[in-house]
Formats: structure tokens, C-alpha cells, sequence
């Protein structure tokens, strides 16, 4: 009688995880997106390299895209359209897995309700219903495969703090979760945010292990296996991406936004300045730096002339009807795609992969050449990648232009807004008829237009989930208020004291809106990018709330 009792009681938790999904799947799953064709950088292309890969191909002929960005978003997109998926529903089911992951594995310690408020607030969030959640871009498949690796990470600090000591289960969590990181790699660029978050874990681990395993033996072997695991783990998708792009474009390279000399080309190219051109504001190199460089290529080669006389001037004009003060130059990182364009203009065929590095690594050679010959350039040598130091930056008050970025880039994060990207539109999203697909040659993978019916239909479904979301967060910020003014006063006696794995949330959160606060100082608007942010948030607000009142008793 008692385990039917308990079985019933188990059934009664799961009902409310039944019905979130069950609302989920039936008002948010196969609602339309934002489908833009067209786009030749970003939504556009995924469409594209989806396509070639439904053909058969990889990812089609090699241009200078190809290897610009990860993949795995147009793979699984592929994979989802095979599987009679659209783009859109695929990448939400993934978001729904992911958040479910998520839920079990981070909150295993904390009560029921506190899981079936975290995983309500990640899938009722306004920010993937707005300008960035609904068209098909990448961040679709890395906020989820985030999710996944971060419930992983805090799961397995959490069972080192309760077991203290190695166990196979820690190591495949660890594995697992190294994985998720690793595909976190192949998606999008930054590897930097990856590593540090990565570090940032490691740093909790080792503390925990030192602090509960009791041979200090053991403890260094936990240590060193665990960081192999970790480092096969996360690796293994890049390793595996560079096979194939080797194979295939005749160069071992996973990203060339982060290996390969077209980076080390980049980092050289905007740490050079005319010696009388003062800096300006979100301008890498400006035009009259790059009319010395030219006329000093002459005499070097040649390779760095061509390649700046190359440029197309249209990416002069993005950059300028965003910020007015850079109108004539090349802004942000519009410069780099600039860049891209031209120099794959200056290879004659067979044009891949390893001769666009080989030509980027010459023309690094000749402005390393340049710059020791010049007496009218200034190199600095310590400028590598894509930020330049802050004595580039071009503003008369660098600091406040970085607090005024952060406080628009942390309001929008952190404050709970209806339409923190605007309100979806769904009529005016899907205007697009399939001819303009196969103009294009591309598949819509399962995109169509829609009736006035059908989107006032899904506005109403998708603006009933925004209510849900925005007070949702509301309600989990007035618990972290509750929580963390009780806790410095020493009120509860439940207060389990330092919790890791909400640290380790924190500072990836707080990483996060750093560096898309330096995008905006220094480059073009993070603010698109918070969307991968507000989750991390929710979960960081979640797991404080959680490690605060107490193991679940269900």
C-alpha cells in the first residue's frame, strides 16, 4: 500500500513538467520563425550549407564562408528537415530538451517546485521570441547545447561535494558535459567565453575535490583524470571538424575566425596606425592608415596593397548609417568580413582553404616587414585578435563609453521586459513565398508563408508565453531580493553557505554581458547577443533560490 502511495505521489510531481510541455509543444513548437534567405552572412548561409548538406555535399564549393563559421547549427537543422522537422521547430525541440536536461541535472538538490519554476521560466522566455530568437541563426543551437553543458557542470560538482571521491558516473558527466562544451566550439566563434567558463569550473572542482576527498593522493588523481576527460571531451568535435574540413578544403581547420593566419593577418593589419591618425571610436584601421600601408606595400610585395585595394566599399556604408561618426571608414567588424572578401578575390585557382591562410600568412609576413622598414607607421606589438587595446578605442572617455555599454547591456538582460527585442510579428515574418527560395537555390527547410489567420493565431500563443516569461523572471528576481537579504542578515537556518555552482553561473554570467558590452564599446551592438545570456541568468537565479531552501523532499 505505502509503494503505491509513493507512486502516486511521484505521478503528482511529474504532472506539471507534463503540462509544460505539453503547452510547449502545442503553442510554441511549430509556430513559424523569422525566415531571411537572402542573408549571405548569417541566416542566409545556414540555409545554404543545410541545403548542400541535404544534397549530399558538405558544406558546397569553398568560398570565403565556408570555413568562417561553425556548422553544427546547419547539420543539426538538416538532420531536423529529414526528420520532418522545420528549421524552427527542430531548434526548439532541442531548446525543450536542453531545458529539461538542464532542470534535472543542476537542480537534483533543490525542491520540485523550484525545478518547475526554472525549466517554465527558460521556455516562456521573451528573448526567444524576439529579434534574435526567431530567425535562423546559431544562437538557437548554442544556447542549447550552454544549457546542456552547464546542468552537466554543476551536476557533476555537485556530486563531488556529496560522494568526494572518483566514481565512473563522475567521469561520463564530465565527459558529457565536455562534449556539450566542444559543440559549443564548433558553433559559434569567441572560444575564449568557452575556455574561461571552462576554467572557471575547473577552478570549483579542484577546490572541491581537494576539500572533500580524504587522500591526498586521491585528490590528484581525481584532478588530472578529471581535466583529460574534460579536455578529450570538449576537443573532440574540433578535432573531429578539422578532419573533415581537411579532407575537403585541403586545410586542418575547425573555424578560421580562430585558427589559421587569417586571425594572426587580422590582429597585425588593425594594430597598425599612421603616426599622425588619432584613433576613432569603433574604427579598427582607419582609411588614411590604410592608404600609407598601401603605398608602403609597394615595396614588400605587394600582397597587403592588394588585398586593402580590394575591399568592396558597400562595407564603408553598413557601419555608417549605425554610427554616423565612422561614415567613410571601415567600422567594426564589418572590416573583417571586408577583409575575407577581398583577399579570396586575390587567389587563383584551385581556390580553398589552405591558399587563403597561405596568402593571409605572406601578407602578415610583409606588415611585420613593413612595420620594421615604415617611419611613418606605429605597430604595436603586443595588438593580437580581434579587440583592439583600449588606447584604440578612439573615445575621449573610454571608461564612461564602457560603463554607459554595460548599463544598456545589463538592463536589458536582467530586467524583465515584454519585448526585450521587439514584439514578434508573424505576418510580416513570413512574406516570403518559395520562390524566393529557389531563386536562391536554397531549401526553406520546412519555412512557408502564412495567412493573416495563422499569425494572428501564433502573436496571440507567443504573446500569452512572453506574459508567462517576463513574470516569471519578475517573480525569481523577488526571490533572489528575498533569499540574499536573508542571507547576509543570517535569518534562515537552512542557508547551506557557499554554493560553487551558483558562483560559477554567476561569473559566466557576468562574462558574458563583459564581453558583449566590449563588442558594443568597441565593434557593433552585443545587445542581439544577450539572448544567449538571459538563460544563464534564469539558471544562476534558479540555482541560488534552490542551494538556499533546502533538498527536495519529493
Amino acid at each position: 500500500m505505502s509503494s503505491f502511495v509513493l507512486g502516486r505521489k511521484r505521478i503528482a510531481l511529474l504532472i506539471p513538467y507534463f503540462l509544460i510541455i505539453a503547452f510547449y509543444a502545442i503553442a510554441i513548437l511549430p509556430a513559424p520563425g523569422r525566415p531571411i534567405p537572402q542573408g549571405t552572412y548569417d541566416d542566409g548561409l545556414f540555409f545554404r550549407w543545410s541545403t548542400s548538406l541535404l544534397h549530399g555535399q558538405w558544406l558546397g564549393p569553398w568560398n570565403e564562408l565556408t570555413t568562417s563559421k561553425g556548422p553544427l547549427h546547419s547539420i543539426l537543422s538538416a538532420v531536423g528537415f529529414q526528420a520532418g522537422l522545420s528549421v524552427y521547430a527542430s531548434r526548439r525541440l532541442m531548446y525543450l530538451l536542453a531545458s529539461l536536461i538542464f532542470t534535472f541535472a543542476a537542480f537534483t538538490r533543490s525542491r520540485n517546485w523550484v525545478r518547475i519554476l526554472v525549466l517554465a521560466a527558460l521556455l516562456s522566455d521573451p528573448f526567444q521570441f524576439g529579434q534574435g530568437g526567431l530567425r535562423n541563426l546559431r544562437e538557437g543551437t548554442y544556447i542549447s547545447f550552454q544549457i546542456i553543458g552547464f546542468g552537466l557542470g554543476v551536476l557533476g560538482l555537485d556530486m563531488v561535494r556529496a560522494e568526494g571521491r572518483l566514481s565512473k558516473r563522475l567521469f561520463a558527466v564530465i565527459a558529457a558535459m565536455g562534449l556539450s562544451f566542444g559543440f559549443l566550439m564548433i558553433t559559434r566563434e569567441a572560444r575564449s567565453i568557452v575556455r574561461i567558463e571552462l576554467l572557471l569550473w575547473l577552478i570549483c572542482f579542484i577546490f572541491l575535490c581537494f576539500r572533500t576527498t580524504p587522500h591526498a593522493q586521491r585528490r590528484w588523481l581525481a584532478c588530472l583524470v578529471s581535466i583529460v576527460v574534460l579536455y578529450v571531451g570538449t576537443m573532440a568535435p574540433v578535432h573531429a571538424l578539422r578532419i573533415v574540413n581537411n579532407r575537403i578544403y585541403d586545410a586542418p581547420i575547425s573555424n578560421s575566425m580562430e585558427e589559421g593566419s587569417f586571425p594572426k593577418f587580422y590582429g597585425k593589419l588593425v594594430s597598425v596606425r599612421s603616426k599622425d591618425d588619432p584613433p576613432i571610436a569603433r574604427v579598427p584601421i582607419s582609411m588614411n592608415t590604410i592608404k600609407v600601408l598601401i603605398e608602403e606595400s609597394g615595396g614588400h610585395g605587394g600582397k597587403v596593397a592588394s588585398i586593402l585595394k580590394g575591399i568592396n566599399p558597400m562595407w564603408s556604408q553598413i557601419g555608417c548609417s549605425r554610427y554616423p561618426e565612422t561614415c567613410g571608414e571601415y567600422a567594426g567588424g564589418w572590416l573583417q568580413w571586408g577583409l575575407r572578401d577581398s583577399l579570396s578575390l586575390q587567389l587563383v585557382a584551385p581556390k580553398n582553404e589552405r591558399a587563403f591562410q597561405e596568402f593571409a600568412s605572406v601578407a602578415t609576413d610583409e606588415l611585420t616587414a613593413i612595420c620594421r622598414t615604415s617611419s611613418r607607421l606605429y605597430c604595436d606589438p603586443k595588438a593580437e585578435g580581434y579587440l583592439p587595446p583600449m588606447d584604440r578605442w578612439g573615445f575621449k572617455n573610454p571608461l564612461a563609453e564602457v560603463v554607459n555599454e554595460a548599463s544598456r547591456v545589463v538592463r536589458l538582460t536582467l530586467v524583465p521586459q515584454l519585448y526585450p527585442q521587439g514584439k514578434p510579428d508573424y505576418y510580416s515574418f513570413n512574406l516570403w513565398p518559395p520562390a524566393i527560395f529557389s531563386r536562391l537555390g536554397i531549401s526553406p527547410l520546412g519555412t512557408r508563408a502564412i495567412t493573416v489567420q495563422e499569425s494572428f493565431k501564433w502573436t496571440k500563443a507567443t504573446t500569452l508565453t512572453c506574459l508567462v516569461g517576463v513574470a516569471l523572471k519578475a517573480f525569481l528576481m523577488g526571490l533572489v531580493v528575498v533569499v540574499l537579504f536573508r542571507s547576509v542578515r543570517g535569518l534562515p537556518s537552512s542557508f547551506s553557505g557557499l554554493d560553487l555552482p551558483s558562483l560559477w553561473l554567476l561569473g559566466s554570467l557576468a562574462l558574458h554581458l563583459s564581453v558583449y558590452t566590449l563588442l558594443g564599446v568597441t565593434s557593433f551592438s552585443g545587445l542581439l547577443y544577450v539572448t544567449m545570456a538571459s538563460p544563464l541568468y534564469i539558471g544562476w537565479m534558479g540555482r541560488l533560490i534552490g542551494s538556499t531552501v533546502g533538498r527536495s523532499q519529493g
